[in-house]
């Protein structure tokens, strides 16, 4: 009786000892998500061109991708982490469009805008959305005597 006294004292200390051990997190067992940067979120993915939402600026914009050509489909969209972007054609090249065009992008110092520069313009985007798969960008024109804003929608490919 002893022997078996013994072997279950031994079993409850060890079974005691292993789920005192912390787990491979670090022994919490608190959800530990680390955020992103806005760098981070741009430049971790290649993104495709979803869709294009056109209208009066701050007002219901109407959806015009059904309008597009189909060649801006498969166009991809890459941001590298040292300030250069390079937009891909794709297999589906717009008519007189080269199969790639590279510029520079910067954000503004609050990150709620982002500005690219190519050799085709420079344009400044208000950021709606950006996180690990979708990316929302809205371009303004106040210029004329109704102000529009083209909002371009992009995801992960």
């Amino acid at each position: 009786m002893k022997k078996l006294t013994l072997i279950a004292t031994i079993a409850i200390c060890i079974y005691s000892l292993e789920s005192c051990k912390k787990d491979n997190t670090g022994g919490s067992s608190n959800n530990n998500t680390v955020t992103k940067t806005k760098t981070q979120l741009l430049t971790a993915n290649t993104w495709r061109y979803k869709a294009q939402f056109f209208g009066i600026a701050n007002q219901k914009l109407d959806d015009f991708s059904s309008t597009m050509d189909a060649c801006w489909w498969d166009n991809t969209l890459v941001f590298n982490t040292n300030g250069t972007f390079v937009l891909n054609e794709g297999a589906d090249r717009c008519t007189g469009e080269p199969a790639s065009y590279s510029g520079s992008w910067v954000f503004s110092s609050d990150q709620t805008k982002l500005t690219t520069t190519s050799t085709h313009d420079t344009t400044q985007y208000t950021i709606r959305l950006l996180d690990d798969n979708n990316m929302e960008l809205s371009s303004f024109d106040n210029s004329g005597s109704i102000p529009w804003e083209a909002k371009d929608v992009y995801i992960k490919k």
